[in-house]
């Protein structure tokens, strides 16, 4: 039995979560408020699941939760251990990842002082940049000290009915995958195969690079089809599928695709990738409908946010491409437009008022 501690506990988190438990690890919920941890101690410190159109319910219990709202690093400092940063009794070993891209940073302040380059963290975060903003703010771009690293993808499409009142009680409605790739430190001994044999086989860190690249590769095609249907929907709030048979969406999409296919084509080859049309415009184009027809009845990830008053992750998916193009001298004049017009939007539903006197 291992034990896993989970930052965000939203839809993502929450299912994860309840999915390590159901196999007998013990977990830990860092909860952001005080508000969090009351309701999920009025449901007895539980989490329940439920398959769409199914009426059984899979509960699981027993979980340990800490609320790091206001956490003071001064306060964490125990006497009886006046040489390390923190008691044995508040390390963490395990942590899984699943809070918003741009909140990340200012929760991790609290606990990384808790981890130990001997720790495992999993990223799920949405679209891409949290990596290199972890290694910049806390690890000064030294590997050596930072945590052993993996990214994760998680296909399973969870969410929560507004009858429930918490979001701790879940209709698992896709079924897909969690899949895990592991950053390789850029030295010869790591500490990877020590954590999680069950994760990684043992392997020399050339097999380790190509397998993260090819990780890579999956993470900048979702960074591509992500920061074509989050804007749109979220701009014009309406579904995936109202994105499919319309001929003005044709038009918009086209040139997003192209923009961004330049761009991580040459980020590919800056990466020592091979070639490959995977990334051509007219393929992305393809996929991005693709996606469209499967979930053409959900809403976005920035639309949700924006239609509760939530900052986006547009920055982490069109500002990411519009970064690489600044580092490659390419022009993303697109890019930056729909990051600018999901702000813009963002803004406005902030302030109903204002946005009610510019629609009369």
């Amino acid at each position: 039995m291992k034990h896993w501690h989970v930052l965000g506990v939203g839809n993502s988190g929450s299912f994860i979560a309840h999915f390590l438990r159901k196999r007998g690890h013990k977990v830990t919920l860092l909860l952001r408020d005080p508000t969090t941890l009351g309701k999920f101690d009025k449901l007895n410190r539980s989490i329940e699941v439920t398959k769409e159109f199914e009426p059984n319910v899979e509960i699981s219990k027993d979980y340990q939760s800490e609320c790091i709202h206001g956490y003071n690093y001064g306060n964490v400092i125990d006497p009886r251990y006046p040489n390390e940063s923190c008691p044995p009794h508040q390390r963490i070993r395990r942590l899984i990842v699943t809070i918003k891209s741009h909140e990340f940073s200012k929760y991790y302040q609290r606990i990384f002082h808790r981890l130990s380059p001997t720790s495992t963290i999993i990223l799920f975060t949405y679209g891409l940049g949290t990596y290199e903003e972890l290694m910049k703010d806390y690890y000064n771009f030294d590997e050596a000290i930072r945590p052993n690293l993996l990214i994760g993808l998680n296909s399973h499409h969870v969410y929560k009915r507004a009858t429930f009142g918490t979001q701790f009680k879940l209709i698992h409605s896709g079924f897909g995958e969690i899949d895990l790739g592991v950053i390789p430190r850029r030295f010869d001994k790591t500490e990877e195969k020590k954590i999680d044999a069950n994760l990684q086989p043992e392997e020399s860190l050339e097999n380790r690079d190509q397998r993260y690249l090819r990780f890579v590769n999956r993470k900048l095609e979702n960074l591509a089809l992500n920061s074509v249907i989050d804007p749109l929907t979220s701009i014009y709030f309406i579904r995936n599928g109202a994105l499919l048979f319309n001929k003005m969406a044709d038009r918009v999409i086209r040139p997003i695709c192209a923009e961004s296919s330049m761009v991580i084509r040459k980020h590919r080859e800056s990466l020592g990738m091979t070639p490959t049309n995977r990334f051509a415009t007219d393929r992305l184009i393809d996929a991005v409908f693709q996606i469209c027809i499967k979930t053409r009845h959900y809403e976005s990830l920035s639309l949700q946010s924006i239609k509760r008053n939530l900052a986006t992750e547009v920055d982490y998916l069109n500002g990411y491409i519009v970064k690489l193009g600044n580092a490659y001298n390419i022009p993303t004049p697109i890019n930056q437009y729909l990051t600018d017009m999901v702000k813009m939007r963002h803004n406005l539903q902030m302030n109903p008022k204002r946005l009610n006197d510019l629609l009369k």
